[in-house]
């Protein structure tokens, strides 16, 4: 123990000894005990030392005050007076600066040489100096007499005779042999390891170590003294003229041993001595037994004081420090310079080391360890056990940790320049000095065979075990050279080298012809011959003025001749050409080459430069070439070892933080993990090194053991085929930075130079056990420091990133993790974390396709593993991007690739690519093998916020048992809080309210409001998905979403079916109508599908980011260019000019422009409308109600409907823009969730649709109908006040007028075009959506669209195939519906569609829409009509509805990239190409649809039908190629024979003469005119006769076997007589008459047949005549005109019609609101009926008649019969139209007659003539109503 005050120099302290015994010590010797003290010299003390003089080292240049941590003990030693030489020299030895044991066998050899040779006395030492005076005696042994012991009395007399009497001490005298010891190893005995197992002779003389360069023999001691000395004097004059560093350590050891010997003697044996010990400890050794010839070590250490051991370097500095100025009085004041390495141990373990031992660590010791081969992807981990370090090393000052990259470090001692890759020391010379030491230490076994050929070792030492002695030398040789390529291929150089080829000398003597040997010589001299023989021969004969006169050269071989002469001269005169040529001297004469069989000789062991025996050669290839200037070829090159670099090691190495708690001086006395991620391929070497020369022994003793470390190398094993490897990839995009406004992942691989890594990435994990959890510390307590963040200004940079993307192996973002670092190995992480589930391959059941019903996927998981994160951000910082813990909802980080990728794909192929940025991967961005990590839409992150809880989810496919694809990721934020301070700490009252509101509370602060942690908890969740889940995500290949799409097919196939039977068995009529499935399907999916029909005869400088932004920008806004004059050129088709461009008739040009601009306008607000829903089906709200906003949309459709059927006035006008809506808003179903979502909307659609279409829509326009009723009846039941006769009866009129056009619109053939129409719109909108769907993938970038519903490309492939498929499935679900409808309500879908096809097919013109529009058809529905629903019709609503979804897809394309049409100035010329283009494109197709090319059988598009237009042609045809099913073939065959019947032919011509005759012109084209018809004649006058048949409804010619369906011979007679009539075209006057008699006429036929329904419906029960009430078959109703029955009341309100709206007004539904609001009906029985009649006839006696017609009475009724029709008495006015007519057929009828006198009969005649002709009507009614039944 230490008592008392060690600072008072005079007090007496209390030294306990031992046991009960003290001492009493004074303060100075109590400090020297202190100081030897080992508990205080293991117990470190922070001081601070004061700096006064200029810093020479860098990193403290300027610092006035230093910190330092020094011994306790020292403080104590530095008070201790005494000169303890001993404890610097055990400093000195601890820090390698002095070998005290190899001094120790150094001077046990020099003194066993002394004593066995020594012929001399020993020196005369002086008195204060232990060294010769120069003048006189030195008389030591007189001061000392018991300083030494000389050798014997005879030495020690002669030493200094005067010393006798004194007493001299003395030994025995000389030996020459010293025995063995096994516990002592002394000067006199025990072995030194030089000596073999037979004793060293020392009489003999010995070979010495003379200088590091120099081995040296010498005889005796005295000629070794003299020569050590002389070398050491020598020395040290250069030393002290400062040419020299040090003494070389050989000469100092001799010359120290050797001044021990002289000062000490004998008495050396007692002083200087090696014990054996059972401990191994910093200052003992391992010295083999040899006594015990075994392989075992005994260690040995010194059991005396080490004073006797000099040091050269004893109170130097130790190596790698320097003084702080100068002054210096301990060594604690010496500084590491931390630019020299003194010892490097690898930290590789052995599993990886070939050798376990540690390396030596003399200057220019290289790094031989084997380095750490790491492929792409490889994560090394490596954990170093610092735990148990010396307390007072420390890290960066004392040691540090380096990576070298594909190279080594420069050898021990190197100091390298900062600024150049060049060596501040060892200078060059050195250099080649430690090369040459190499190639001395390291030598390879060779063979040569006699005759100088190598031959293989082991093949020489089977020829040698086969052949005898004697024959041996003969034959083979084997010897060992310097291994040059060994040596060559380590750093001794500092700055690159090339060496060309080497080869080691072969020495050859030669047997010359005297029986005598040649000199030996370097074997090479053969080739040197050869090439001087060649050289000398060609100069010979090229006549050199130096030869001239000789005859030199033999002509014949082109060489020189045997002149000696020519010899003399060229060694003369010509021999320096050669020389400066070749680099040598050529031999004099010619060698034999005979290989000297010496292996002594051969290896030359002791050359001092063996790099001087080798032969320097042109090139490997060429050996036989040797070497000439500027000719030669590198073998070898090596970068300068000053080139190789340390790799920048993570944050927490260059930084140190005193660890209070366990009193070291920094925190790496703890397990240290490094990770390596390997980028490329390397090679690295990881090595420890020793920076202070103090700590040599400390730092060899714990890292020399090799056992420190665990290494331990991850490779991706479990994502893919283990043959191909790989491992899925983070993709960051650079456009996602300047997209999002945030700022760049700080984890992103920059160097120290801001660009990116080149090879690999260095971590160092906090949580060591993460990444060797099977690791166990050697220390009791393991020190775990918290993760050190990265300083911000060394992770943050600029985020004008160059680069557009990369790939990393890691997760950008989430950095500074426990157990990873900065850089998260997706590989890693997900395979060896401890909490992951990992299952073996066997037990592995991947996801098959087709197992719908297999069990869910057995694979790997990690479900919620936690690990703590610091946020290395300023998160209280304000930025203007926003940091990625602050995204918003949806946003899209980052990428994974779906696929694991091979290292192949992510390494470089060629030099313009690099690591993470080749081809391959670029491949994979933007499209469906990159999945995006999305922030959650419900959990994001909030400016000035961040999250406590992150939580990244991953989902997976396990495809194969080996092969994984990635599917899914997403990003959640909880736990946030808000890094505002609080008010009381100055935080903004505005941000803190926001968040409030939000309910982000602010973050933990400290006392002075600082964030107390900024860490976060990352948790990870990573599983397979099952069946059902990669369904819905499009993970299986296109065949299994078929069978999916078939059972949906078939799903809403049952649903029709369902609706059809449903009807089928509750339809209330009688004869319901046969099912037409099959044929109904065709008659409405043909027109769609066959689009055309009788095309083809059955014959027959700015960045790129910008110009990539404009590219988009102006490919947008041709679309819209496009959109627009789409819809502009099929607006003219649409509303077409009639004839020749003129307009309809009643229809101006202007009203026609104006329709069209009508129509342009509506479509574009119908396109905002369409658009502001398309960006509304981006939100959240959407997706979210996707089902109830579908049922929306079907109710505001069907309201569109009626609207736009309301504003435009003709439903194909409103069609397409309804097929624009149903497509638009198909598309939006692809905002659903996902796919599932996205069935289930399309089942919800098809299911509304047929809602819709069966009771809805239907419902909805019983509703409009009706409407007008209910108002009446509701106003009539409010207003009940009493009214006026004349308003009651205004009332009734005006709601009869409501019911009959209620009556109208309710029956007839609307409701069935309207239903049509609904199912062509639905039809055509579906077909459009697969093109609407491609158009998505191919502009999928541009528009954006997609991927805001989050679908990327391949997704929408599916999507696409999808549409597709379920179009003939649609087919047969709307078959199905059309014949539920028929069942419904009676509408004959099939008829009607089969009709339409027949017209259309036999239509009059090419544009169907040029026809004659049908009257009887609502005038809304004429045009959509006179399409006949073909496929003109549906060409007309794709087109249409194409120009609306390019122009809005154009449209969505510039609102994404925020595009000004008027700011780019290249707009107009988009405008102008597009426009020409379309234009042009256009025009060549109406070119090439008008007209045949027969070559190529081209019969252009939808050409007339000629010879066509006959019903019983179509029947025939039918039946001739078997269509329609078996059963239906009979009826087809009835309806032909029928249709061949003239009985049924006249029946039908009777009741559909006004349509036949009105649409007749439709029928005959102008071709088919001008040919031939049936009877030989003209076809126009064959047409003549039809359409007088059809006036006259006669009969046409009978056929064999027609029945006789008439018994009267005369209506045979008076039909020939009108088949004999003249056809002579009318012309002039007549022409007139008759076009203006048939326009009345068929006027009139009109609008009788247009009210003849309504006039049915208004039949009362009653008779207004007699008002009596009868039976419903015996009322008639009729028309009434001034309140009486009148025949004629038709015709006086066509004359008021025409009167209030012109002759020229013929629109049928003006004509029947015109009759609802004027006609007055009567009802009438046939009593009254006949009464009337009667009354007619009598008033009609008084008429006048022509004589020639007149009939006497005794004519009977038959002939009565025969009369013509009674003719009315016509009144007229001359002025009218009608009176014109009549007067001007008048006129031509007296014409005709040949002269302008007509008979006029009296009024009487006229009278009776009208009579009779009455007579002859009535009994024609009579025979009519009660006699035969009319068809």
């Amino acid at each position: 123990m230490l008592a008392g005050e060690h600072e008072s120099t005079s007090s007496t302290n209390a030294y306990y000894v031992g046991g009960d015994s003290f001492a009493l010590l004074s303060s100075h010797d109590t400090n020297c005990k202190a100081a030897t003290l080992p508990s205080l010299q293991q117990r470190f003390k922070a001081t601070v030392k004061d700096v006064q003089n200029e810093n020479s080292i860098e990193y403290l240049d300027g610092k006035e005050k230093v910190p330092t941590a020094i011994v306790e003990a020292t403080e104590f030693e530095e008070m201790c007076a005494r000169d303890d030489k001993s404890f610097y020299v055990d400093e000195a030895m601890r820090r390698k600066e002095c070998d005290c044991y190899s001094q120790f066998f150094t001077l046990a050899t020099v003194y066993r040489f002394w004593k066995c040779t020594s012929r001399l006395p020993l020196d005369d030492l002086g008195l204060a100096d232990a060294s010769i005076p120069s003048l006189g005696r030195g008389k030591r042994d007189f001061w000392y007499p018991d300083s030494r012991v000389h050798l014997d009395q005879h030495l020690a007399i002669k030493m200094d005779p005067s010393m006798q009497p004194y007493g001299l001490n003395y030994g025995e005298g000389q030996a020459c042999t010293f025995g063995d010891s096994v516990n002592l190893i002394s000067l006199v005995e025990g072995r030194i390891p030089h000596e073999s197992n037979e004793h060293v002779d020392y009489s003999s003389g010995i070979s010495l170590q003379f200088t590091s360069t120099n081995f040296t023999a010498f005889r005796t001691y005295s000629e070794l003294k003299l020569q050590i000395r002389e070398e050491y004097g020598q020395e040290h004059e250069q030393l002290q003229a400062g040419s020299r560093d040090n003494i070389d350590p050989f000469v100092y050891d001799l010359h120290a041993s050797i001044q021990l010997i002289e000062q000490f003697g004998q008495k050396l044996e007692h002083l200087v001595y090696l014990q054996a010990t059972n401990e191994t400890s910093t200052k003992s050794i391992e010295v083999v037994d040899w006594q015990s010839n075994s392989t075992a070590s005994n260690s040995f250490e010194f059991s005396g004081s080490l004073d006797w051991c000099a040091c050269q370097d004893l109170l130097k500095c130790p190596n790698g420090t320097v003084t702080n100025g100068e002054g210096a009085t301990s060594i604690e004041e010496c500084i590491s310079t931390k630019d020299e390495v003194l010892h490097r141990i690898s930290l590789l373990p052995p599993t990886v080391l070939s050798s376990t031992t540690s390396p030596p660590t003399l200057e220019g010791t290289v790094d031989d360890s084997p380095s750490l081969h790491l492929e792409p992807y490889d994560v090394a981990v490596l954990t170093i056990d610092q735990s148990m370090l010396p307390n007072n090393l420390t890290y960066g000052e004392h040691y540090r940790i380096s990576v070298y990259d594909g190279c080594k470090p420069c050898p021990l001692r190197y100091q390298c320049s900062t600024e150049t890759s060049s060596c501040l020391d060892p200078p060059v010379t050195k250099q080649y000095e430690h090369l040459n030491q190499c190639l001395k230490d390291n030598r390879k076994m060779v063979c040569l065979l006699a005759d100088g050929t190598s031959e293989d070792v082991e093949k020489c030492q089977k020829i040698l075990n086969e052949t005898d002695a004697s024959s041996r030398n003969q034959q083979v040789l084997i010897f060992s050279e310097p291994d040059i390529q060994t040596c060559l291929s380590r750093p001794y150089f500092c700055s690159h080298s090339e060496w060309n080829f080497l080869t080691f000398r072969r020495l050859c003597q030669d047997s010359l012809p005297n029986g005598k040997l040649s000199a030996i010589y370097d074997c090479a001299d053969v080739h040197r011959w050869e090439v001087y023989s060649q050289w000398r021969d060609k100069l010979c004969c090229s006549s050199v003025p130096e030869l001239r006169g000789i005859d030199s050269c033999d002509e014949v071989q082109s060489v020189c001749t045997s002149n000696p002469l020519i010899e003399d001269i060229i060694r003369d005169k010509l021999i320096g050409i050669f020389e400066s040529d070749n680099d040598y001297v050529p031999p004099v004469a010619r060698p034999l080459g005979q290989l000297l069989m010496s292996t002594t000789m051969q290896e030359n062991i002791r050359h001092n430069n063996p790099l001087e025996l080798f032969n320097t050669w042109q090139s490997p290839s060429e050996t036989g070439n040797l070497q000439k200037p500027g000719h030669s070829q590198p073998w070898i090159q090596n970068d300068g070892c000053c080139e190789c670099r340390s790799h920048p090691m993570p944050h927490f190495f260059h930084s140190s933080h005193i660890v209070s708690a366990s009193g070291y001086p920094d925190d790496k006395h703890q397990p240290i993990q490094i990770t390596i991620s390997a980028l490329e391929t390397v090679d690295v070497s990881i090595a420890i090194e020793l920076l202070h020369g103090r700590y040599y022994a400390e730092f060899n003793d714990y890292f020399g053991t090799m056992d420190k470390s665990s290494l331990r190398i991850h490779y991706p094993k479990r994502f893919a085929d283990e043959s191909i490897g790989g491992m899925w990839l983070s993709i960051v995009e650079k456009s996602t930075f300047d997209n999002l406004d945030l700022d760049l992942p700080l984890n992103l691989p920059f160097s120290t130079d801001n660009d990116i890594e080149s090879r690999l990435l260095l971590d160092r994990p906090s949580n060591h056990s993460i990444g060797s959890p099977k690791f166990q510390s050697l220390g009791d307590v393991t020190v775990l420091s918290d993760t050190t963040m990265d300083p911000f200004h060394l992770v943050s940079h600029d985020s004008r990133w160059s680069h557009d993307f990369i790939a990393l192996p890691y997760l950008p973002f989430l950095s500074n993790c426990d157990g990873y670092d900065s850089h998260i190995s997706l590989s890693r992480l997900l395979e060896e974390h401890p909490d992951c589930q990992t299952v073996d391959r066997d037990k592995t059941v991947p996801t098959r396709e087709y197992s719908f019903w297999g069990k869910n996927p057995i694979s790997d998981a990690c479900l919620g593993i936690i690990l703590k994160c610091t946020y290395e951000e300023k998160v209280t910082e304000t930025r203007s991007n926003l940091r990625w813990f602050e995204a918003s909802p949806k946003s899209k980080l980052f990428y994974i690739t779906r696929d694991p990728v091979s290292a192949q794909d992510f390494s470089p192929v060629s030099d313009n690519e690099k690591w993470g940025r080749t081809r391959a991967l670029d491949s994979l961005r933007n499209s469906y093998d990159a999945i995006p990590v999305s922030v959650d839409k419900d959990l994001a992150g909030h400016r000035h916020a961040i999250p406590k809880h992150v939580e990244l989810e991953l989902k997976y496919y396990q495809v194969t048992k080996e092969r994984k694809r990635f599917v899914e990721a997403n990003l959640f934020f909880s736990d946030l809080c808000t890094t505002q301070a609080p008010r009381n700490f100055g935080g903004s009252h505005d941000i803190l309210d926001m968040m409030n509101e939000r309910g982000i509370l602010p973050c933990d602060i400290d006392i002075n409001g600082v964030i107390k942690s900024q860490s976060y908890n990352l948790e990870i969740h990573y599983y397979p998905l099952p069946w059902f889940d990669l369904l819905n995500r499009f993970e299986f290949n296109q065949g299994i979403y078929f069978v999916f799409y078939t059972l949906i097919a078939l799903v809403i196939c049952s649903i029709g079916g369902f609706v059809y039977g449903t009807n089928r068995i509750l339809t209330k009529l009688r004869h319901p109508p046969r099912f037409m499935g099959m044929s109904l399907l065709q008659l409405i999916s043909r027109p769609q599908l066959e689009g055309m029909r009788g095309a083809w005869s059955d014959k027959g400088k700015i960045d790129a980011k910008t110009e990539v932004h404009n590219s988009m920008c102006r490919l947008g806004s041709a679309l819209v260019v496009l959109g627009f004059f789409t819809l502009y050129r099929t607006t003219q088709v649409l509303i077409p000019n009639k004839t020749g461009g003129s307009t309809p008739q009643g229809q101006s040009e202007g009203s026609l422009t104006s329709k069209r601009s009508h129509f342009l306008w509506i479509s574009l607000v119908i396109e905002a409308i369409l658009m502001c829903v398309w960006e509304f089906s981006y939100s959240e709200t959407f997706k979210n109600n996707l089902f109830r906003f579908k049922v929306l949309f079907q109710m505001v459709q069907i309201l569109l409907d009626l609207i736009l059927s309301s504003i435009m006035g003709d439903r194909l006008l409103a069609a397409p823009l309804l097929v624009s809506i149903q497509m638009a808003e198909m598309l939006i179903t692809c905002g659903a969730h996902n796919f599932v979502d996205f069935t289930l909307v399309f089942l919800l659609e098809v299911a509304l649709n047929v809602f819709q279409r069966l009771l809805l829509y239907p419902l909805i326009k019983t509703i409009t109908v009706l409407w007008p009723r209910w108002k009446i009846l509701v106003s009539r039941a409010v207003n009940n006040r009493e009214l006026t006769i004349e308003a009651k009866k205004q009332r009734e009129l005006e709601f009869k007028s409501v019911n009959e056009e209620i009556e109208l619109r309710t029956e007839g053939i609307e409701p069935l075009l309207d239903s049509l129409s609904i199912y062509s719109m639905e039809k055509t909108g579906g077909m459009l959506l697969p093109f609407m769907c491609l158009l998505l993938i191919l502009l999928y970038r541009e528009t954006e669209m997609a991927s805001r519903y989050n679908i990327n490309q391949h997704d929408l492939l599916y999507y696409c195939t999808f549409a597709f498929y379920m179009i003939p499935w649609m087919s047969i679900v709307d078959s199905l519906v059309l014949s539920s409808q028929e069942l419904l309500y009676g509408w004959r879908m099939h008829d009607y569609l089969s009709f339409q096809r027949w017209r259309f097919e036999n239509r009059a013109n090419m544009w169907n829409l040029l026809s004659q529009k049908d009257d009887g058809v609502s005038r809304s529905l004429q045009n959509m009509d006179l399409l006949c629903f073909s496929s003109q019709y549906y060409f007309i609503l794709t087109l249409i509805s194409i120009g609306f979804g390019t122009n809005m897809l154009g449209l969505t394309i510039c609102l994404r990239k925020r595009y000004n049409f008027l700011a780019d100035p290249v707009f107009p010329l988009v405008v102008a190409i597009v426009i020409l283009l379309s234009e042009l494109i256009a025009r060549m197709c109406i070119l090439i649809s008008n007209n045949k090319v027969d070559a190529i059988c081209w019969n252009g598009i939808w050409r007339v039908a000629e010879g066509k237009g006959v019903m019983d042609d179509v029947i025939a045809a039918k039946l001739a190629i078997g269509e329609g099913r078996q059963e239906d073939l009979e009826e087809e065959r009835h309806d032909l024979t029928a249709l061949n019947s003239d009985s049924f032919r006249r029946k039908f011509i009777d009741k559909n003469r006004p349509w036949i005759l009105q649409h007749l012109i439709q029928l005959v084209t102008p071709r088919s005119l001008q040919s031939t018809g049936p009877d030989n004649r003209p076809l126009v006058d064959y047409i003549r006769d039809v359409y007088s048949d059809l006036q006259t409804v006669g009969e046409g010619k009978r056929r064999p076997g027609d029945a006789d369906v008439s018994s009267d011979d005369s209506s045979d007679d008076e039909f020939e007589m009108r088949r004999q009539w003249e056809r002579t075209p009318l012309d002039g006057s007549r022409l007139l008459i008759a076009q203006i008699w048939l326009q009345k006429a068929r006027k009139r036929r009109v609008f009788t047949s247009t009210i003849s329904g309504i006039i049915d419906k208004r039949k009362d029960d009653h008779c207004h005549s007699c008002y009596q009430t009868c039976s419903y078959e015996s009322l008639t109703v009729g028309l009434a005109w001034e309140g009486d029955y009148s025949t004629s009341a038709i015709d006086n309100l066509i004359h008021l019609f025409e009167d209030n709206y012109g002759p020229e007004e013929c629109s049928p539904d003006l004509w029947k609101a015109f009759f609802r609001k004027h006609a007055l009906f009567y009802t009438i029985c046939n009593d009254c009926t006949k009464k009337t009649h009667k009354s007619s006839r009598v008033s009609a006696l008084h008429k006048t008649m022509r004589p020639e017609n007149v009939s006497s009475d005794e004519e009977t009724d038959s002939q009565a019969e025969e009369d013509d029709a009674a003719m009315e008495m016509i009144i007229f006015d001359p002025a009218t139209t009608e009176g014109t007519m009549l007067s001007r057929w008048l006129c031509a009828a007296r014409d005709k007659l040949g002269d302008n006198t007509y008979p006029r009969g009296s009024v009487d005649s006229t009278h009776l003539y009208l009579e009779q002709l009455r007579r002859k009507s009535d009994r024609k009614a009579r025979k009519k109503e009660f006699g035969e039944v009319d068809i």
